[in-house]
């Protein structure tokens, strides 16, 4: 009955000026509403009846939701930080307290953190064919193959990924890697992605604080897993500092150090260690289960649609023949390759409400007032289906990022999309690209991959979460014979 009474009276405070939405239940809100596999499918029908910008509780949070892509860039795209901050709710306040990069407040140092890490990415030609990144994104995805083999033709790929990613930014962040046989870290990844789960932000529990102090709740699960991993990524970035007092390996670390610590003795101020633990223990989160999540649709999007795979291993074996090996510099000439990767991130969208975001002050959105403080989630699904962007929406079909010379026309819209909108959009994007490139063309290019009962049995329906995952499968990589 409260919520009922705050509607009530955030109502009459300002008639007819917030957004129009469904009133809800007492308690819960309208967190009924998005059950099920697709909660932002289920925002966008409710989009049909009360409008691309609408509001309602989720428990006792207000929240709107964004259905259209001109609303969500005219929000989030301003040049002011009225819609920067992030929502105070479970993620938020408990991982790292709020101070990372992807996740971090507005007042935590967030746009500091985010000036190191593009500057870092600079340095290390991140999305460049050569260069620092190219170096370790190559020699990272040679071990994963050799493990892809070790490990016999059929196999679960999801655990690999996480480990393939998390290496890739321990390696640059702190010049550390580990072998895929360390059951350590390897526990710590497959907690992360659990946390991703719980996350869910149409999950009730959520939105509610009290659910803490449940010992059998996921709010219960979170915490404790947060708090063992930062404890474990303390250790990893303490080992980084160690290291870079022995050999100076140019890794973020060492970038870190030379602007805040002392180059001398290779120390960093308590507090200055402090952020870098912060920015590192955002980016294990953040770059390694979204990018294996949207892997692991990538790969079984090709399963499914046996004709893709074939034209991608065709175009591969065009470029760099049955001997060669793809590898960065060889991008630019494998178009196709490239357009079922961002297809595959359109049509099953890892993340189908972008990260949440939160109103500093009180503003508008469409002529709507937004109070402060208001969580406010563009529905990235709705844009990633919407047909006035792209045309047979339902339907994959990668032809549609080939303009008609053949070569790759990924529209902004498609971008935004998957990376995110506004000010906060990944800062990670060439990164993470880069391993969703490298990681489909090698394994295409060396095996054929099916799953047993045939492409029909693949099911692109998601399991629930921050960032949505396929269902397990055991995939079949059958040494390909030409």
């Amino acid at each position: 009955m409260s919520l009922y009474f705050a509607k009530k009276k955030l109502v009459g405070r300002r008639k007819n000026s917030y957004p129009p939405g469904p009133w809800g239940l007492p308690i819960l809100g309208i967190l009924p509403l998005l059950n099920g596999n697709n909660p932002a499918s289920k925002v966008q029908e409710l989009a049909k009846t009360y409008g691309s910008v609408f509001g309602g509780y989720l428990g006792g949070t207000y929240t709107v939701f964004l259905n259209e892509y001109s609303t969500i860039m005219e929000a989030f795209g301003r040049k002011n930080d009225v819609m920067t901050d992030r929502p105070k709710i479970l993620p938020f306040n408990h991982f790292i307290k709020g101070h990372g990069l992807a996740s971090g407040f507005l007042h935590n140092n967030w746009k500091g953190k985010r000036r190191f890490f593009m500057t870092a990415l600079n340095k290390f030609d991140v999305g460049k064919p050569n260069g620092h990144a190219a170096t370790t994104l190559e020699s990272e995805i040679d071990h994963m193959m050799n493990e892809i083999a070790y490990r016999g033709i059929e196999h679960d790929i999801a655990g690999m990924l996480m480990m393939f990613t998390g290496n890739v930014i321990t390696r640059l962040t702190l010049g550390i890697r580990f072998e895929y046989a360390e059951s350590d870290i390897q526990e710590y990844l497959d907690k992360i992605a659990e946390m991703f789960e719980i996350a869910d932000p149409a999950n009730p529990l959520v939105f509610f604080d009290f659910a803490k102090f449940l010992p059998w709740s996921n709010n219960r699960r979170f915490i404790d897993y947060n708090n063992e991993i930062m404890d474990y990524f303390k250790i990893l970035v303490r080992k980084g500092i160690e290291s870079s007092r022995k050999d100076d390996k140019n890794e973020m670390i060492d970038m870190y150090i030379k602007k805040f610590g002392n180059p001398e003795t290779g120390e960093l101020p308590a507090a200055n260690e402090n952020e870098f633990f912060h920015l590192f223990a955002d980016l294990m989160a953040a770059g390694t289960d979204t990018t294996a999540s949207n892997t692991l649709w990538l790969l079984l999007c090709v399963i499914k649609y046996p004709d893709v795979q074939r034209k991608i291993q065709a175009e591969i074996d065009s470029v760099v023949g049955y001997d060669g090996r793809p590898t960065l510099s060889d991008r630019s000439q494998l178009p196709y390759t490239e357009a079922v990767g961002w297809e595959s991130r359109r049509f099953c969208l890892a993340g189908p409400f972008s990260v949440p975001h939160a109103a500093v002050t009180d503003t508008e959105i469409n002529g709507y007032f937004i109070p402060k403080d208001t969580m406010v989630i563009a529905n990235a699904w709705a844009v990633s289906r919407d047909p006035e962007l792209f045309r047979d929406a339902d339907t994959f079909k990668p032809e549609r990022f080939l303009d008609t010379d053949g070569k790759l026309a990924v529209t902004e819209q498609l971008k935004s999309t998957i990376f995110g909108f506004g000010r906060r959009t990944c800062a990670g994007r060439p990164l993470a690209l880069s391993e969703m490139y490298l990681l489909l063309a090698r394994i295409l290019h060396r095996y054929n991959l099916k799953i047993k009962g045939g492409p029909e049995t693949v099911s692109l329906r998601p399991e629930r979460g921050l960032a949505t995952r396929p269902h397990p499968y055991n995939i079949i990589f059958e040494p390909r014979q030409i």
